[in-house]
């Protein structure tokens, strides 16, 4: 029993290996009128025409359909598998056809009218028929061949297009690699030229910090020496004046006035009672009129300084003087009305100018002022004191 020449492409194309059968789906997919019956075999899903039970149906359809195996057999992309097995269907079909044409020569061989005696019909017919399986056998190989060497070709072709693309893009990579070395190698220099200059501006700095150091070193140890110097000096010099004698302070006649045991000092009553008895009465100007005209004009608080005094002037108590800091020409004096009113010269304060005037006179001097270093002076040179708080109780009695 001979099989069929359908089943028998059936089978070859259900024998075919998995990359020939993809290629031969995806070739049977992208072609347009189909018949139904591969439409229908087609809707199934690839993993069932892959290796489940779709695949034998979709092989015995497709076998059964001359005109898509003709357009399968042209189509040079596919395997050399997928024509070997399409080009099994025309080689079954011819055998087929010498199978008929053995069964129908006996027939022949009756209708004929004068058959030639000394001929062997049979023998010619088969031989003719071997010829032309021959023949068809050689055409089909030929045409297989053709269609492997048209595949490889394409192949060949596509693997020299990738090829090509593969090298220029190696040939742009190793460009770009080139440039982004290039780029990493002047960075780096870059880098290391600033490095180096920065190393060596610190180098610089280092060496005139260390010398800086090593001059401030050298005037410690000359400060160190100059103030052990110092200390030396200053213990010869205290120890010669342990050794002197100290003088005996000796204060002029009546100096200072003594308050009678009734008045109280601070108040109002002793402090009238000090410029009612005192020789000479000494105001240190703008200690007095900052304290107590904070926030005039200069010139108006002395002109308010010394109006204050008249009063002591008219009673006829210690003669007023009022010493003010260098205002005016240099050491100047003038009287206003009883009220004698100096300026120091350049280089003298009116405090020195206070000592002065207490240290020149034995008579008793009252001094109005709240400098607590001039208030020390007076009293060492053995003047009386008296704040401002109370000069103006002391004035108008």
């Amino acid at each position: 029993m001979t099989t069929s020449p359908r089943k028998g492409v059936a089978e070859a194309l259900f024998a075919l290996d998995a990359r020939s059968w993809a290629q031969l789906l995806r070739a049977l997919r992208a072609m347009s009128d189909l018949p139904d019956a591969l439409v229908d075999a087609l809707r199934h899903p690839t993993s069932d025409l892959t290796s489940g039970a779709a695949r034998g149906p979709l092989c015995d359809a497709l076998a059964g359909t001359d005109a898509v195996l003709a357009v399968l057999r042209e189509d040079a992309s596919l395997p050399a598998a997928v024509h070997a097995a399409i080009a099994s269907h025309a080689r079954d079909a011819q055998d087929a056809t010498d199978a008929r044409d053995t069964t129908d020569a006996p027939h022949l061989a009756d209708t004929a009218t004068s058959p030639d005696p000394g001929s062997d019909p049979d023998r010619s017919a088969r031989r003719d028929r071997g010829l032309r399986r021959t023949l068809e056998d050689e055409r089909r190989r030929r045409e297989g061949a053709e269609a492997r060497a048209a595949a490889a070709d394409v192949r060949a072709t596509e693997a020299d297009a990738e090829r090509s693309a593969l090298a220029v893009r190696v040939s742009t990579l190793e460009g770009q690699l080139a440039d982004a070395a290039d780029t990493v190698r002047q960075a780096a220099e870059r880098a290391e030229r600033r490095a180096e200059a920065r190393i060596a501006g610190l180098e610089r700095d280092l060496a005139v910090e260390r010398s800086a150091q090593a001059a401030l070193r050298r005037d410690h140890e000359r400060a160190q020496a100059e103030l052990a110097n110092a200390h030396g000096e200053i213990a010869r010099l205290q120890a010669e004046l342990d050794r002197a004698p100290r003088p005996v302070a000796v204060s002029p006649a009546g100096r200072p006035l003594v308050l009678p045991p009734e008045l109280d000092a601070g108040t109002t009553e002793a402090a009238s009672w000090l410029a009612e008895r005192a020789s000479l009465l000494l105001v240190d100007g703008y200690n007095v009129s900052l304290a107590l005209r904070a926030g005039h004009p200069l010139e108006e608080q002395r002109r308010w300084l010394i109006e204050r005094m008249r009063p002591l002037v008219a009673r006829g108590s210690a003669a007023p003087v009022v010493i003010f800091d260098g205002d005016g020409p240099a050491g100047s004096r003038r009287d206003t009305a009883g009220v004698e009113v100096r300026f120091t010269a350049a280089g003298t304060t009116a405090d020195d100018e206070i000592v002065f005037a207490v240290a020149a006179t034995a008579d008793p001097v009252l001094v109005i002022t709240d400098d607590a270093e001039l208030r020390a002076r007076v009293r060492a040179e053995g003047g009386n004191v008296l704040g401002t708080v109370h000069l103006l109780g002391a004035i108008d009695g």
